[in-house]
C-alpha cells in the first residue's frame, strides 16, 4: 500500500466538474443518502425458492437472491461502489456488503455485523454457502473475524 493511499479505494481522476463538486454539496453522509421504495413480485421468484430448497442441501431465501443480485450489479455498474474520503472521490477495489445478523433467533439476541464480499462472476450456489458459514460462523462463535473470502 502506498504511504499515503487507502487499502480499500483508488482515487479517480479525470471526473467531470459536476461529479467533482458533489462532496462539497453534500458533506455529510446524511446529506447524501438516498432513500428507495420499491415493491418486487415475488410470484416467480418463490416457487424458484421452493424448487431450490428441494434439491440442495443449503437452503436459501429471498436475501440470499438480493445479495447475489447487489453483487452482479455493483460488478455490471461501477460507478455505484464509489465513496468520498477527503473531499476526493474513490472506487472501491473490491464488492463488499455489511449486513446485521441476529446471533439467536430472540428478540434480545444481540446483532453481528457480517461484512460479505461479492467477487465477480461467483455462482449463487457459492454465494449461498459463503453466506451461511458466514453467519452460522458468527452466530456459534467459531471464527474470530465474521470475513469470509470467496474461492478463488
Amino acid at each position: 500500500m502506498p504511504l499515503f493511499g487507502r487499502a480499500d479505494g483508488k482515487v479517480i481522476r479525470g471526473l467531470a466538474p459536476v461529479r467533482r463538486m458533489i462532496p462539497y454539496l453534500m458533506k455529510t453522509r446524511n446529506e447524501s443518502v438516498v432513500y428507495y421504495e420499491i415493491i418486487l413480485d415475488m410470484t416467480r421468484t418463490l416457487p424458484f425458492i421452493e424448487q431450490w430448497n428441494a434439491g440442495h442441501d443449503l437452503k436459501i431465501t429471498p436475501f440470499h437472491l438480493i445479495m447475489a443480485a447487489c453483487g452482479k450489479m455493483f460488478h455490471a455498474r461501477p460507478g455505484l461502489n464509489r465513496f468520498v474520503s477527503g473531499g476526493r472521490i474513490y472506487q472501491r477495489k473490491g464488492c463488499f456488503i455489511s449486513f446485521a445478523a441476529k446471533k439467536a433467533f430472540k428478540d434480545d439476541a444481540p446483532l453481528l455485523t457480517v461484512k460479505f464480499e461479492l467477487p465477480p462472476g461467483e455462482a449463487l450456489a457459492d454465494t449461498v454457502r459463503r453466506l451461511h458459514e458466514s453467519v452460522g460462523g458468527a452466530r456459534t462463535g467459531h471464527i474470530t473475524h465474521l470475513y469470509v473470502a470467496p474461492a478463488r
